[in-house]
């Protein structure tokens, strides 16, 4: 009975995600992937797949914690508004629209836990906190970021 009450729930939740469109939001991460492929593709050059490989193997002998797109999306936001020099606040991060604030929370809890993210209070306000990532991960992004630039030539 159970599993019957679960598929029938489910039969629902499909019939009206084929009649309403309301539940799918693109994920601003994944445009923004498509956008530097389309940017970084360039037929004569280099293949868009070879560039995403090599990407990925960089990713996992590198930076073996990023398991999904939300770990790496939470460390882009992160590093890049602490790139600006505004360190970003945990209300900020999840308004950033990565996913449900539940999954951002989960994500960010793992991240801090393997000492990737710091989060440190602020000296003005004692109340705020802001993210950063911890320094000695900085010579390995700033190599990632090499390997993009050269596969996008």
């Amino acid at each position: 009975m159970h599993s019957l009450v679960g598929a029938s729930r489910r039969r629902r939740v499909r019939a009206h995600n084929t009649r309403c469109n309301c539940r799918f939001r693109p994920n601003r991460w994944a445009i923004v992937l498509v956008q530097l492929m389309r940017k970084a593709y360039r037929p004569d050059k280099m293949k868009p797949f070879a560039a995403l490989r090599a990407m990925r193997r960089f990713q996992q002998a590198q930076l073996p914690f990023l398991e999904t797109l939300e770990d790496f999306a939470v460390l882009t936001e992160i590093g890049f508004h602490q790139e600006q020099g505004t360190p970003i606040s945990l209300k900020q991060l999840f308004l950033a629209e990565i996913g449900a604030a539940a999954t951002v929370q989960r994500r960010l809890a793992r991240l801090k836990r393997l000492g990737v993210v710091q989060q440190l209070r602020r000296d003005d306000d004692r109340r705020m906190a802001h993210l950063t990532i911890n320094p000695a991960l900085s010579p390995v992004v700033r190599r990632y970021a090499a390997v993009i630039r050269k596969r996008s030539r």
